[in-house]
């Protein structure tokens, strides 16, 4: 069986100056996130050394990483945090704690991190592979040396560069249109006018954002839906209707 590891620290996290409360609010967003994902989760996120965490993730709820990524963003706002996201099987039996558990996942989950590190790239991907001279004609089937863990690490990284600059007010008002409200109804709750929102919205790119973290959303759906033996590059063209 295959799985998705995550591992998550916290940026320059020596430098802070209330690391006690910057703790408690790491476990705050971890527990938060078990409560909040649990269908998603073979191992519940845990907390290591004081400034991190990590959790595994089944193969099915893959589409849920942009999801869970956020939610510890927001949690952690305006501490930065980034990931590692492995992609790989488990030489250990899954149990509920992470605490034990080794396998390639966990591996690459642990060099993603590290070379998100080192390039400062709020995510990086690894395990996830490259597409195939056998996947089609597409633009990225024709570069041999297209990497869909680039892909993924490049195109989340950028999504997160632009949430990481959002305010507190503008990532609430975000949510409240991601739970079906209307820019109108957002506007009411929030003692402002439609147009304004509007604005807020337009001048932090939320639309573009949006959009984006959908792609990717839609991309690794298909991920799961794939062809035994087919890879994350072949199942984007493979899916298609």
């Amino acid at each position: 069986m295959t799985f998705v590891a995550v591992k998550c620290d916290i940026v320059h996290s020596r430098r802070l100056k209330d690391r006690s409360n910057v703790r408690e609010r790491l476990l705050r967003a971890v527990r938060d996130t078990n409560e909040r994902f649990a269908s998603a989760i073979v191992a519940d996120f845990s907390v290591t050394h004081g400034d991190g965490c990590q959790g595994l993730l089944y193969e099915g709820a893959i589409s849920r990483i942009i999801d869970i990524i956020e939610f510890i963003i927001d949690g952690m706002h305006p501490v930065q945090v980034r990931f590692g996201i492995g992609f790989g099987t488990l030489s250990t039996v899954p149990q509920e704690k992470v605490v034990g558990m080794d396998g390639s996942a966990w591996r690459n989950a642990e060099e993603a991190l590290e070379a998100a590190k080192r390039e400062r790239m709020p995510a990086r991907f690894k395990g996830f592979g490259a597409s195939s001279s056998s996947c089609g004609d597409s633009l990225a089937c024709a570069d041999p040396g297209f990497s869909m863990d680039e892909y993924l690490s490049s195109t989340v990284s950028l999504l997160l560069h632009i949430r990481m600059r959002w305010t507190l007010d503008l990532r609430r008002v975000t949510e409240l249109l991601q739970e079906g409200k209307t820019q109108a109804e957002v506007a009411s709750s929030r003692g402002v006018s439609a147009a304004a929102v509007s604005k807020r919205l337009t001048r932090a790119g939320w639309r573009e954002y949006r959009g984006g973290a959908q792609a990717i959303r839609q991309l690794l759906a298909r991920w799961v839906a794939r062809p035994e033996g087919v890879g994350l590059g072949e199942a984007a063209i493979v899916a298609q209707p």
